[in-house]
């Protein structure tokens, strides 16, 4: 399902998600209108629905799109993160479905009914300080559709194109106005002509063999999983209440692809390790490509030290790095931190003893460096990245300013 982005899926967690079904499901209708036109009628094209240039190029992932969105729509569970080529359908959707309505009242299949009205009209946190009821106000306005249904809206012609134009004039400056944003996944929304530029901008070559020789692999993976733990903390009362396995699959799903279109790597979730498979155990997350890259392993801050050991344990000569996610819903952000140095300035083993402890450019994000068994001369790389899930003081605040 879509998240909608007026709830937060926290204290009223079980009333927000019979509105986020009930908002689905009318996005459900409209998406399944069109495809029994596109599957019915051969003279019914996907002109419109997205930029001209992406459907003559791949006419046939962009018809598949339509179907991919429909289940995306149908699934039970929340996407916290939902590509820009469906966002960028789902609202041109959004717009053929109004212009072929004359009626406005049926904008809307399946208007709410009567136990969910009352579930929602006599909640309390749902109103605003003039007493109007915003969830209803909001559910109830088909125009409200084309925002809470998108958490911003950079996938639209005229926003992605700035974005381009600042990214082409000065990179720097757009990584700091637009932290979380990867342009990457928006190249078949693109302008043609800023799509060509941007290319040459990176320099990416057309052989997977020539693009791994031009990108520095260890430095784009970090970015990319940075990038997607901010957007996971956009939305932290969602995450607050999912565990590890959860977690790593959401992890797993956001990054997959760029990894692919970018670095030509596979990701994969619980690969087991070694030839004692029972001794070693699963890792949470593989990264692989014509040879072996970096391990993940993602688990709650109090266990931190056997997580690190776990990883150690997987991180052979091969490797070129790894990866600890510690999930932190307990400690402020700075005790976070200051707990997992602690640990590994504590952490004793010959074996693996521990070189060095740095910062990284990216905030609240740093690396510790160890000498392994198999090569004392070679040094294997750790980053350390916290998913901070704990905001109980802005939760009470907020709950305080609407009392």
């Amino acid at each position: 399902m879509i998240p909608l982005d007026f709830l937060d899926y926290g204290e009223n967690n079980s009333i927000d998600m019979k509105v986020t079904e009930n908002v689905n499901g009318n996005l459900a209708v409209i998406v399944r209108v069109l495809l029994d036109y596109l599957n019915n009628d051969p003279d019914f094209g996907m002109d419109g629905f997205l930029p001209r240039d992406y459907l003559m190029r791949r006419p046939q992932e962009c018809r598949c799109l339509v179907d991919e969105l429909y289940e995306l729509i149908l699934s039970p569970e929340l996407r916290y993160y939902i590509n820009p080529k469906y966002e960028y359908l789902l609202y041109t959707i959004l717009q053929w479905w109004e212009d072929c309505n004359d009626n406005p009242s049926e904008l809307i299949p399946n208007p709410i009914n009567k136990d969910l009205f009352s579930l929602i009209s006599t909640n309390p946190n749902y109103l605003t300080n003039d007493g109007t009821n915003y969830v209803l106000k909001e559910i109830q306005n088909y125009e409200s559709y084309y925002y809470f249904c998108f958490c911003d809206h950079d996938f639209l012609p005229s926003q992605l194109s700035k974005m381009l134009t600042m990214f082409l004039r000065n990179e720097e400056l757009f990584s700091m106005f637009f932290p979380d944003v990867n342009l990457y996944d928006y190249i078949d929304l693109m302008p043609v002509d800023l799509r060509k530029q941007y290319l040459g901008k990176l320099q990416l070559p057309q052989s997977p063999k020539t693009k791994l020789e031009a990108i520095n692999i260890e430095k784009g993976v970090i970015t990319e999983l940075y990038k997607v733990l901010r957007k996971f903390q956009k939305r932290v009362v969602e995450f607050r209440n999912r565990g590890e396995t959860e977690i790593s699959n959401d992890i797993h799903d956001s990054i997959e692809e760029v990894l692919k279109s970018k670095y030509d790597l596979q990701i994969t979730r619980e690969f087991p390790m070694g030839r004692a498979i029972k001794t070693l155990g699963e890792t949470d997350l593989y990264i692989y490509g014509d040879e072996d890259y970096a391990i993940i392993e993602s688990k709650h801050i109090e266990n931190f030290l056997d997580q690190f050991k776990q990883l150690l344990g997987y991180l052979n000569h091969y490797f070129h790095f790894g990866i600890t996610i510690s999930i932190n819903k307990k400690y402020n952000l700075q005790d976070a931190i200051d707990k997992i140095k602690e640990n590994l300035n504590n952490f004793v083993d010959d074996n693996f003893k521990l070189v060095s402890v740095k910062d990284l450019e990216q905030q609240y994000v740093f690396k510790s460096v160890h000498i392994i068994p198999e090569d004392k001369a070679k040094h294997m790389t750790v980053y350390h990245f916290i998913l901070h899930l704990n905001d109980y003081d802005r939760e009470r605040i907020a709950k305080e300013a609407r009392t």
